[in-house]
Formats: structure tokens, C-alpha cells, sequence
């Protein structure tokens, strides 16, 4: 047992640094490993692809930041599916957090895919009580879900003329880490017969077996392992209609956009008034300064980035120094009450830096 008692020898440092390697080489080089199929995952895959054109589904958006790992991955590729089929997507949840988690991808694969907000998915938002909602659905669904996330008008949305109760719903599958699968089964699928099936986490599964072996699920999604499983179908499907290409294309012009509001946003926040200190007895309060335009910050943020950035590479004399020395005190001042935490383009960003370090200084 030689060998053993050397391993046990071997410095914590190397073997953390071993973990690390063996952690991050699949991330850098993806080894695009193929996952065998599993019966409950088919059955879902299956059942929505005998879902005609321009069905509906229903998902339940019924989780939350903890467990948005495990289950968003399932919710993202069951999304695909349901766009590439073209079958209308409405969303709903109870959980406070889940309808929002869920908007992101909504904005993101709806633009991949040519899907638009109103005519090709709706999400319904957070909506409580639940039981209430739940039935209510089963008699007028704009009865007791008026409004989208947003609060616009369910009425005015195209794609809700044909959708008034579970019998135009061909699927509820609700994407979870708790037990709220069993609210639908209990009172959707018993009440009104409409199908349902449930993404969850790993470690709520076991217990929802037996509502898919008597049939109250038509299938079952848990954990990652099912994830990349309904993912190599979405994959499958996109190879199939040659969608690859397009996609990435749409994906690169999302980002570009989201890029570009996140800037506006950055700026906007430039534009906010500092908060006013409360003047003390007796005393005038001192008159807040206005922002600059938003065309002369950008002007001022993006060509005083570049100028530092192409100074940096030389060494500064005493004047070259006391005049950044100036220009960073002037920016210093005009945002010396401005958050430095949001996430910015490359430009503005490492300005933010330099003049936190210059505060700093």
C-alpha cells in the first residue's frame, strides 16, 4: 500500500488546483458528450410533438432563484421545442420570482426564433392566489388573468382570442423546485382533464413517480441529467430544419441590442439627480446642479476612456499627470454620487474604475 500512503502525502494545494483543471478544461473544451434517452423525458418530447400547429401550452413559472440552475436549463430547451413547432406559449406563476427569472428568456429566444410577445407567447406574470386562478382558468382564463407581466390587456393580444379556458390548452407543464406540481394535478387535471407534465429539481422527483405511473403526469423532467437530454431533442430538431444558422444570427443581434440598452441604462443613471442633503436649521438648501445631455456624456466618457487608455501605455511627465490629475477630479465630482456597480460597455466601464481608484486616492 505504498502508493496509497504517498497519495496521502500529496500537498492540498495540487489537489485543489487538480479539481480546478478538471472542473474548468470542459468549459473552455466542451466535449459535446451524447446523453442516452430516458422514457419520462420521451414521453413529454413526444406528447408536444403531436401537439398540432398553433396549439397551446401552458408552463408554470413556479421557481426561484435557488433552484434556477436546475430547472431553467429544462424550461429553455422545452421553450425551443415549443417555437420550433410553432405552439403558442402562455406562462403563468404564483411564485413571486419565477414569471421574471423566466422573462429574460422570453426576450431572448423569442427574437432567436422569430417569436413575438402577444402573438407567439404570453407571459401572464405573478398572479395570487393560486387556487382561485387555477379554477377560474378552467371557466374564463381573462376572467381571473386580465393583464400580461407588463399589464397590458390579455384581451388585445392576438394570441389569447382563441384561448378562453383549459379546453383550448392542449399541455400544463409546470417548471418547479417545490410541490406545486400537485396544485395542477389536484385541480386542473382532475377537475378539467387538461394533460400536465413537470419540470422539477432532482431531489423533489422520487415523489412525483407515482403520479406518473397512474398517468397524472404525462411525463417528467428532473434535474440536469433530463435537461440535457430534452436539449439533444431541441438539438435534433434544429439540425432537422437547418434553423442553426438563423439562430445564431438572431442570437448575435439580441445581444447587440441588449448591449446597447444596458448602456442607455448606465447613462440614464448618469442623468439622475444626486440625492439633496437635508439642510440643517436655519440653513438654505444648496441648489443641485444639472446633469449634462446624455450625447455630450457619452462624447465625454467614451473619448476621455481612449485618451487615457492610449496615454497609459507611455510614462506620464509631472504636467501630463497633473492634468489627468484635473480631468479625473472634474468626473469625480459630477459623479460623486452615482452607484459604481452596473454593468457598462468596455469604455465607460474602465473609466468607472479609474475614478473609483482616483476617489480611493
Amino acid at each position: 500500500m505504498a502508493w496509497y500512503s504517498k497519495l496521502t502525502t500529496i500537498d492540498n494545494r495540487i489537489l485543489y488546483l487538480l479539481v480546478a483543471l478538471v472542473i474548468a478544461l470542459p468549459l473552455v473544451f466542451p466535449l459535446n458528450l451524447k446523453t442516452f434517452y430516458t422514457q419520462p423525458v420521451t414521453q413529454v418530447y413526444e406528447y408536444l410533438e403531436n401537439v398540432k400547429d398553433n396549439g397551446v401550452i401552458m408552463v408554470g413559472l413556479n421557481y426561484d432563484a435557488a433552484v434556477r440552475p436546475e430547472v431553467e436549463p429544462m424550461l429553455r430547451s422545452v421553450l425551443r421545442h415549443a417555437f420550433m413547432r410553432d405552439i403558442k406559449v402562455l406562462a403563468y406563476g404564483w411564485n413571486p420570482e419565477g414569471p421574471y427569472l423566466a422573462q429574460r428568456l422570453f426576450e431572448e429566444l423569442g427574437p432567436e426564433y422569430g417569436k413575438e410577445s402577444g402573438v407567439d407567447y404570453v407571459n401572464l406574470g405573478y398572479k395570487f392566489p393560486s387556487l382561485p386562478i387555477i379554477l377560474g382558468i378552467g371557466t374564463n382564463l381573462h376572467a381571473v388573468l386580465p393583464t400580461d407581466i407588463n399589464g397590458a390587456r390579455v384581451a388585445d393580444m392576438p394570441m389569447m382570442d382563441s384561448i378562453r379556458t383549459y379546453e383550448n390548452i392542449d399541455l400544463v407543464m409546470d417548471f418547479t423546485g417545490s410541490s406545486t406540481v400537485y396544485t395542477w394535478v389536484y385541480y386542473a387535471y382532475t377537475r378539467f382533464g387538461v394533460r400536465v407534465a413537470a419540470g422539477v429539481t432532482g431531489v423533489i422527483a422520487a415523489e412525483l413517480y407515482p403520479l406518473l405511473q397512474t398517468g397524472q403526469l404525462i411525463g417528467l423532467l428532473s434535474g440536469l441529467k433530463d435537461a440535457a437530454e430534452y436539449e439533444q431533442h431541441a438539438d435534433e430538431i434544429e439540425h432537422e430544419l437547418n434553423l442553426t444558422p438563423v439562430r445564431k444570427e438572431n442570437h448575435r443581434q439580441f445581444m447587440q441590442r441588449y448591449r446597447a440598452m444596458e448602456i442607455e441604462s448606465f447613462l440614464q443613471q448618469l442623468l439622475m439627480s444626486p440625492p439633496q442633503q437635508p439642510a440643517a436649521e436655519g440653513e438654505q438648501p444648496q441648489p443641485v446642479e444639472p446633469r449634462p445631455p446624455v450625447d455630450e456624456l457619452t462624447t465625454q466618457f467614451v473619448d476621455f476612456s481612449r485618451a487615457h487608455a492610449a496615454e497609459a501605455r507611455h510614462e506620464l511627465s509631472q504636467e501630463q499627470e497633473d492634468a489627468w490629475a484635473a480631468k479625473f477630479q472634474a468626473l469625480a465630482t459630477m459623479t460623486k454620487d452615482i452607484n459604481v456597480t452596473p454593468r457598462c460597455s468596455r469604455a465607460t466601464g474602465r473609466l468607472r474604475r479609474l475614478i473609483k481608484n482616483w476617489r480611493k486616492g
